[in-house]
């Protein structure tokens, strides 16, 4: 009892990095490939890039038409992704001075080969001449040339001064929105879902967002190529979901970059998607359904290999079969989900015929003829693609059937076809409602008071997983099971199953989105004198999460009405929605207690008569670099100063010569002595590798009459502003 413990003592390993087996891993034939852009940790472990299991599995099922292709196929899976982006097509005027900073970047590296022999030793050399790479050219397959691609190693952005330049053009530009990264078979979903600007879309597995982006920018484009004079907003929405909570807020991060006010960000399970509900012109509460729905979902992923080089290891049979059952639930959801008339997209980024064709071939059967596959063949002729698979080991469907569905329809998209991932992609559409649609009735404005007569009927399963489709299923949601009742007058509601607020995945902790009330609306009220806000504003479509909230969101109509109508009901579990248009700031520095966000000041910025100040692009680059006193700028922007009260004001950027930053607009203050802008330490960062502005160390002002505080900030990243000394 008293003697002395044992303990059991640790080594600790030297904290050392092998860069032989970070960098690198090997092909399966003793190559070594780059693996510097792979997202996941490959520290201390070395890859092998092949798989008996795989070869066995696909090598007699068909994907590819012979032995020699099937090589094809896999010599190309086993080298690393070209670079690949996109460019914003909602930018307006700045899209073109992108294209033009890119084109001469691609002009400065014209003599790459000559570049990278003077950078790279005989051995980098040697490894170079047996490869082939190109500089950035678009992606002749994606409208507009608004896509690009670079195979150049990635190893040399490090390397080539000039492909460094390359290098800080993507960082920067994906970071202010003007484009995104995203893997070239990526793109390819939402270009056939063939959005406009009034349609309200659903993407079910969203995160992180690539393809969310993707659709915003279309619903803008098409609004803006008919309004061009200003910011212009869609009537139409997107819902962007995901089942896990923190992959939500890393949509909310990438989809705030475009600045829309027609985006909702939603977490819930998609095979239990709750159908939103809204007014309709006769008072009447109806179902909302969606005009387009993309239902990217979970698989295996093999078609990612390219830059997940662990699936190799991992890969095996049963993965497919086991998400199977999964995917068919979200597919069969996204058909209750869609109006009649509406398009669906389904989509994997796997080559698993037991994930794709299986799928489709499922939902269509049990469909009974009200969704049908869409010839797309016709459109986007220079992107490579092969029809669907007729037969494969335990098909379930026959080669009749396979006519009948039009399965060849579907779209597969293998990586040796452009030197891309592998994806699949089937386009359906709604021809009438579905078995048991669900939601089919709306709701009388006199029935509100009368008490439900009905019994619903409910069937819940433990998993998604693990319950599999019987012969006699039905294309209703396997979980929520909603029967019709002898009261037609009763609505038949969306799921109403009670989300576990102790399930991690679906969070629990965000406030719900509520009307201003009156306290709130007399600040706003406040705001708009102080900012000289146009009666054209769109303050009913303001909205809060508390009386207390300190900040105000700007949403599109059609989701507004979508969040009206779930006031009461809360099914739909928003995290975010629209974008901050005013937020609260702490002092009393100014006499309105709401400052404008920047990441909405380009949206504000046409109905304020008040509080802009027009500088120059010289002005911009100053301000970017310091905390200007006011004896420091120019006489014109002094004048404009003077007579404004302290506060959040708008600079808007007049150049005589054309510039990125011609028509930008920036939230700034207006302190005692000074003035700087509202933008986050990361933006002003991006901006200057934009503008092509040489960092220095930045000085801050001090003055005897003042004293320095903390002013309002975006994402708690802004700079310190000056506020006169008060009584307080």
């Amino acid at each position: 009892m008293g003697g002395k413990r044992k303990t059991k003592s640790f080594k600790k390993k030297p904290d050392v990095w092998d860069p032989t087996k970070s960098k690198k891993y090997k092909n399966g034939v003793g190559q070594a490939v780059d693996v510097s852009s792979n997202p996941s940790n490959v520290g201390f472990t070395e890859w092998v890039l092949e798989s008996e299991i795989f070869n066995n599995y696909y090598r007699p099922i068909g994907i590819c038409k012979d032995e020699e292709e099937f090589q094809e196929m896999l010599k190309v899976m086993r080298k690393p992704l070209p670079t690949t982006f996109r460019i914003n097509t909602s930018l307006g005027p700045i899209k073109d001075v992108v294209m033009q900073q890119l084109n001469e970047l691609i002009s400065d590296v014209s003599q790459i080969d000559q570049s990278i022999l003077q950078a790279t030793d005989p051995e980098e050399q040697k490894k170079l001449n047996e490869e082939e790479f190109e500089m950035a050219k678009p992606i002749p397959w994606y409208p507009n040339e608004m896509a690009w691609k670079t195979s150049i190693p990635r190893r040399l952005f490090r390397k080539v001064p000039s492909l460094q330049k390359f290098k800080s053009f993507l960082i920067n530009h994906n970071e202010q929105g003007y484009i995104t990264r995203q893997e070239a078979v990526s793109m390819i979903p939402p270009l056939f879902l063939d959005v406009e600007s009034h349609h309200n879309v659903l993407d079910l597995c969203a995160a992180p967002g690539s393809k969310t982006t993707q659709i915003i920018e279309e619903l803008h484009l098409k609004e803006t190529s008919r309004n061009s004079n200003h910011y212009s907003v869609p009537t139409g929405c997107v819902l962007a979901n995901d089942v896990d909570a923190k992959r939500c807020y890393l949509l909310v991060h990438n989809t705030r970059r475009l600045g829309s006010i027609a985006v909702g960000i939603t977490n819930h399970e998609a095979q239990n998607y709750p159908i939103p509900f809204v007014t309709n012109e006769n008072g009447e509460r109806a179902p909302q359904f969606f005009d387009r729905i993309l239902a990217d979902v979970p698989c295996t992923g093999d078609g990612t290999a390219r830059k997940n080089p662990d699936i190799w290891k991992a890969w095996k049979e049963s993965s497919g079969q086991s998400l199977h059952i999964l995917q068919v639930k979200i597919a069969t959801r996204a058909c209750h989900l869609l109006k009649v008339g509406g398009r669906m997209v389904y989509s994997t980024c796997s080559i698993n015929p037991v994930e794709n064709e299986n799928v489709i071939a499922e939902v269509l059967l049990k469909s009974q003829g009200s969704m049908r596959l869409v010839d797309v063949s016709s459109q986007y002729p220079q992107l490579i693609r092969k029809p669907g698979l007729k037969t494969f080991p335990n098909c379930p469907y026959t080669e009749e059937q396979y006519n009948e569905l039009h399965l060849e329809r579907v779209m597969r998209v293998h990586p040796h076809f452009q030197d891309t991932g592998g994806f699949f992609i089937a386009v359906l559409e709604k021809v009438s409602d579905l078995p048991n649609q669900l939601a089919k009735r709306i709701e009388k404005p006199e029935s509100k008071n009368t008490p439900p007569t009905t019994t619903t009927t409910t069937t819940t399963t433990t998993s998604t997983q693990e319950q599999k489709p019987t012969e006699n299923t039905t294309i209703v949601n396997s979980e929520t099971s909603t029967t019709a009742t002898t009261d037609k007058k009763e609505p038949l509601y969306h799921n109403e199953r009670k989300l576990n607020e102790n399930d991690r995945r679906l969070g629990g902790n965000e406030e719900p989105f509520n009307l201003l009330g009156e306290e709130i609306k007399k600040e706003v009220g406040y705001a708009k004198e102080f900012y000289g806000l146009s009666d054209s504003f769109p303050y009913d479509q303001l909205l809060c999460r508390s009386e207390k909230s300190k900040k105000i969101y700007l949403v599109s109509k059609s989701l507004l009405k979508m969040i009206e109508n779930d006031q009461e009901s809360r099914k739909i579990k928003l995290i975010n929605a629209g974008i901050k248009i005013f937020q609260k700031h702490e002092g009393n520095a100014s006499p309105c207690s709401f400052r404008i966000a920047q990441e909405s000041v380009a949206i504000i910025e046409p109905y304020c008569t008040k509080r802009i100040v027009h500088i120059s692009h010289d002005e911009l680059v100053m301000f970017l670099q310091q905390e200007p006193l006011f004896h420091q700028l120019p006489q014109s922007t002094q004048s404009q100063l003077a007579p404004i009260e302290q506060g959040c004001i708008i600079f808007k950027i007049d150049s005589e010569k054309p510039s990125l930053s011609k028509g930008m607009v920036f939230a700034g203050w207006r302190g005692k002595s000074s003035a700087h802008l509202l933008v986050s330490l990361q933006e002003i960062a991006a901006l200057k590798g934009i503008f092509k502005i040489p960092t220095q160390e930045k000085k801050p002002n001090t003055t005897t009459t003042t004293t320095t505080t903390t002013t309002p900030s975006t994402n708690d990243e802004m700079k310190t502003d000056e506020t006169p000394k008060t009584s307080e």
